[in-house]
């Protein structure tokens, strides 16, 4: 295996020399194997050649000799379909090659039938339908009109009628002279009666004599027309079945032209070999020999320094870029506004820094660092999540805000705390209600008591005023969920939590709910369909872009107003932009 590895054996291009390599680990020991393998080679071809070449040029001799014997069966049966489209009235000139039959006469002849077929078949059915109205009327006992016509034409019919005119004048010339009772003037009435009845006797002779004329002409206008018809027909079908033999005859007249082609071909090929092996014979020394011995190389061919660096820096390269790409495919956390918009059209309320990141929070509490550190950055990222909130709803319209996410630990009341601390600040009245009943917040970040709470208005064991606390943030007020009552979903579905809100309403500017996981909990689906609008949190490097995708497609079945995304914790990667943004805020503000 090895040594088919490492040997390699080249033609040089226009000559009869052969270019022998191998590579081995020893320079030595390539060269003797290398020329002890030549040597063989040599040994074992220079007694076997002649036999080789007087084998080699029998087999060709053999192959060309086939090709010339099947060439002439070829031509023999090419002639028999020439032949053959002579005797159907096709020749090559009209052929074109055999190629194309529009000139030939036959086709001609069918175009010709073609055309005069509609008229001789429209010809015969007219002939036939007036034969079938002739007998109709014959055997409704009906005289045709053109029998009528006949019979008045009829010699003796004019004759009688015209001595009957004759015989009218003299009678009334004697009626004028002499009277009614005139012996002359009574048979010249008697004469007139006499030739009226001889009248009719020869119309009604003349009449049928007419019919069976007529009879007898139309039948034969309609046997002739259909005889016609039937020879055009025939004439027509017989050309058919004709040219349809000539395409089959002209079909298989080019496939043996084409076969010939190529056995020509082949024929000319074998030939030409076989001049060329016989040649070669002659010319050709009988001993293949050494051009040049193989030497020692001076230096090793493998492996070069350049060549390995510059591969395995390539190699490297591509491995860290496809690493980095295929990171990049497989994460579908939502990391920016980038991935939002590609989980759907959503509206982005604002992006916030991850709290680590920001150097003025120590101290501060962040669910209310709009409060406590407001000139921080991530104070300044929520005043602009008020703005844009202010901007993507009115606020005059939209008075109850539920502030919710797709999954647990998302930042959903660090978000609300501090949007309803922005508003209040802003100079609304807030009112900030904890709806998480699984796990309640707001009361641990204001310090209130959670004894009673919103669970106790909706159940009616409590008054709404006394559930009711304020904060230390200007025109906030906060209400806890009070006991985790077990129907929790049904109450958001019903009438009460409705007359909750505009209880709140009536008191305050602002609801906001600060609510579980819509993904997770279903109270708060309910609640969703109840406020006049919904903001969702969204976790940076966290929640996937899947996740956000089913809570924009929950919320839209149960048509709540979706008001837009806030992405938290959004992490600034070494150098990148949040990183530069939060550099640039803090310079700025130090002038």
């Amino acid at each position: 295996v090895d040594l088919a590895k490492n040997l390699r054996v080249q033609p040089i291009p226009d000559s009869k020399i052969m270019r022998v390599m191998m590579t081995a680990s020893s320079r030595e020991d390539s060269r003797n194997v290398l020329k002890e393998i030549v040597d063989t080679h040599m040994t074992k071809q220079n007694g076997e050649s002649g036999s080789a070449v007087d084998q080699h040029i029998s087999q060709i001799k053999n192959l060309r000799d086939k090709y010339e014997n099947n060439l002439r069966d070829i031509q023999t049966r090419l002639k028999s379909k020439q032949w053959e489209l002579q005797g159907m009235g096709v020749s090559a000139g009209s052929l074109g090659g055999y190629g194309n039959t529009t000139d030939n006469s036959r086709q001609f002849e069918l175009q010709r039938l073609t055309e005069l077929m509609p008229k001789l078949r429209a010809n015969a059915e007219q002939a036939k339908q007036a034969n079938d109205s002739l007998q109709q009327q014959l055997n409704a006992g009906q005289i045709p009109m053109q029998a009528r016509l006949m019979a008045d034409q009829d010699f003796r019919v004019r004759e009688l009628k015209n001595r009957i005119a004759d015989l009218k004048i003299e009678r009334d010339v004697a009626m004028g002279n002499m009277g009614n009772q005139n012996a002359l003037l009574q048979n010249i009435e008697r004469r007139i009666s006499e030739t009226e009845k001889s009248l009719d006797a020869s119309y009604n002779d003349a009449v049928v004599s007419a019919r069976t004329n007529i009879t007898e002409q139309t039948s034969r206008i309609a046997e002739s027309a259909q005889k016609e018809l039937d020879e055009t027909q025939a004439d027509y079908d017989k050309a058919r079945k004709d040219i349809a033999n000539a395409g089959i005859t002209v079909a298989e007249l080019l496939s043996l032209q084409e076969d010939e082609r190529v056995l020509r071909e082949l024929f000319r090929r074998a030939d030409d070999e076989y001049r060329s092996a016989s040649v070669i014979k002659t010319t050709t020394p009988d001993r293949i020999t050494w051009q040049a011995e193989p030497t020692v190389p001076g230096e090793p061919s493998f492996p070069k320094l350049y060549v390995s660096i510059g591969s395995c820096v390539m190699a490297g390269l591509a491995l860290a870029l496809g690493i980095a790409f295929l990171r990049e495919m497989m994460d579908t956390t939502v990391r920016s506004p980038r991935d939002i918009a590609r989980a759907g059209q959503m509206n982005v309320l604002g992006i916030i820094s991850d709290e680590n990141e920001d150097p003025q929070l120590s101290g501060s509490r962040l669910p209310l660092v709009i409060f406590d550190s407001p000139h921080s950055l991530i104070a300044e990222q929520f005043r602009q999540v008020r703005t844009r909130l202010q901007h993507a709803a009115s606020l005059d319209t939209t008075r109850s805000i539920l502030v919710s996410g797709a999954a647990p630990l998302d930042g959903k009341t660090t978000v609300a705390c501090n949007l309803a601390a922005g508003l209040a600040l802003n100079g609304r009245k807030i009112l900030l209600v904890d709806a998480n009943f699984r796990r309640p917040e707001v009361h641990r970040v204001f310090q209130t008591s959670n004894e009673h709470g919103m669970s106790d208005v909706l159940n009616g064991s409590a008054n709404f005023d006394e559930v009711v606390s304020d904060t230390q943030v200007p025109n906030l007020s906060v209400m806890g969920t009070g006991p985790k009552p077990l129907n929790a979903t049904e109450l958001f579905e019903s009438q009460l939590l409705i007359d909750f809100i505009e209880r709140a309403l009536e008191e305050f500017d602002h609801v906001i709910f600060d609510s579980g996981p819509l993904l997770v909990v279903s109270e708060s689906v309910a609640l969703a369909t109840r406020v006049d609008g919904v903001v969702t949190v969204v976790r940076a490097h966290s929640d996937s872009r899947g996740a956000l995708t089913r809570m924009r497609e929950m919320l839209r079945q149960v048509r709540a107003e979706h008001l837009g995304v806030v992405l938290n914790a959004v992490r600034s990667q070494v150098g990148g932009y949040y990183r530069r943004h939060m550099k640039m805020y803090y310079d700025y503000n130090e002038g």
